[in-house]
Parts: C-alpha cells; sequence; structure tokens
C-alpha cells in the first residue's frame, strides 16, 4: 500500500491505493489521471520500452512556430499501433480526442521528469510500478523488442 498525492479539487489530496489482481480501482484511476499519471506513464515505459507521450491542449499548440508551450494535460506511452495508454488500458478513448486534449507530442524520460520542476508533483515510481504490471499482464501488452 502507498501513499500517494494528486491533485483533488484545486488542491493537493493523499491518499492510500492497494492494487488487485486484474482489477483498477476508482481510486487508483483517479490518482492517475489527475497527478501520478506521469509516474504511471514512466513505469509502463521503464517497463515496455514504448514512447512517452504528452497530450496539450489547443491553446498549448502554436501550428505557425509548430510548437507547444507549457507543460502536457497528461502523460501516457504510444503503442506501436498509434493507441495511447494509460491507467484506463489501451485506447480507452484517448485516440484523436485524447481525453480533450487534440495535440501529442512525445517526450524522453528526462523531459517528463522535468515537468516536475515546473508544475507537476513529484512521480511517485513505486506507487505506480505495481499499477504498470498489473496494466501490462492484464491487456498481454509486452517488453518493445526490435526487429533484427
Amino acid at each position: 500500500m502507498q501513499t500517494v498525492e494528486y491533485w483533488g479539487e484545486g488542491c493537493k489530496v493523499e491518499t492510500m491505493i492497494t492494487e488487485t489482481p486484474h482489477k483498477v480501482s476508482n481510486k487508483a484511476r483517479t490518482v492517475f489521471t489527475r497527478g501520478q499519471c506521469h509516474a504511471l506513464a514512466l513505469m509502463l515505459h521503464e517497463e515496455t520500452g514504448f514512447p512517452l507521450c504528452g497530450l496539450y491542449s489547443t491553446s498549448a499548440y502554436d501550428p505557425i512556430d509548430d510548437c507547444y508551450y507549457g507543460t502536457p494535460k497528461h502523460i501516457v506511452i504510444e503503442l506501436p499501433n498509434g493507441d495511447l495508454f494509460d491507467i484506463n488500458g489501451p485506447g480507452a478513448g484517448l485516440r484523436g480526442e485524447n481525453y480533450g486534449y487534440p495535440y501529442r507530442k512525445r517526450h524522453t524520460r528526462e523531459e517528463v521528469l522535468d515537468f516536475e520542476n515546473r508544475d507537476y508533483m513529484p512521480p511517485n515510481m513505486e506507487a505506480a510500478r505495481p499499477f504498470a504490471k498489473l496494466l501490462l499482464q492484464k491487456y498481454g501488452i509486452k517488453k518493445f523488442t526490435p526487429e533484427v
């Protein structure tokens, strides 16, 4: 069991979460979509090697300069078929609208960790690790192995 911080209704909240085989609680969904998405994405990335992807709002993207401002609204991993993967599993309504954030950009592990220096909470990787393993097992997603 882990104590984690996430964003409640405009304020930081602490809660306890536990993992149950083949089941993700509503509390875990809240934690990993409201403040600890980057921790889960980092653990999914570590386990699979799939790219980290930030989701941005329309106002964060400048099409003229083709660049993004600020930090992403949500961090996920991108599967080889283009689907995005987070606490809700692969796809999970993320393709295209991306939780209402229409722009996506790949990020390195270092860039995601650096978001803490801007406006993200410190990632609780130990709380995220069992959920990453649970989700990957549940959906049968394996570590990336390049073709030879």
